[in-house]
């Protein structure tokens, strides 16, 4: 529940337990099979961490018609030296069907 004042709780079923800011620090991410998430105090020290894992998109049929459809991809990616670097992805030979 989130009160008009901003305050957010949580109440659980059975048992009917209620928590205060039940989400305090927390960060998530994914890469390219698992979706990550750790629960941190509120001096974001990693108290807990949870993963699962997810079927890729890579998988799609929409996917598959993209590659097809689009040989090549251009796109940026997180490079050395925390720059972003161009990538060049190649399409597979369904591209060439």
């Amino acid at each position: 529940m989130l009160t008009r004042d901003g305050r957010l709780f949580l109440l659980t079923m059975p048992g009917y337990r209620l928590f205060v800011d039940p989400v305090g620090a927390t960060a998530t991410f994914a890469d390219g099979g698992a979706i990550h998430g750790v629960a941190m105090t509120r001096d974001f020290v990693p108290v807990a961490r949870h993963s699962r894992a997810v079927r890729g998109a890579e998988d799609s049929t929409a996917a598959r018609i993209s590659r097809a459809l689009f040989p090549l991809r251009l796109s940026l990616a997180g490079g050395q030296g925390g720059y972003l670097g161009w990538q060049i992805a190649w399409g597979g030979w369904a591209a060439l069907a």
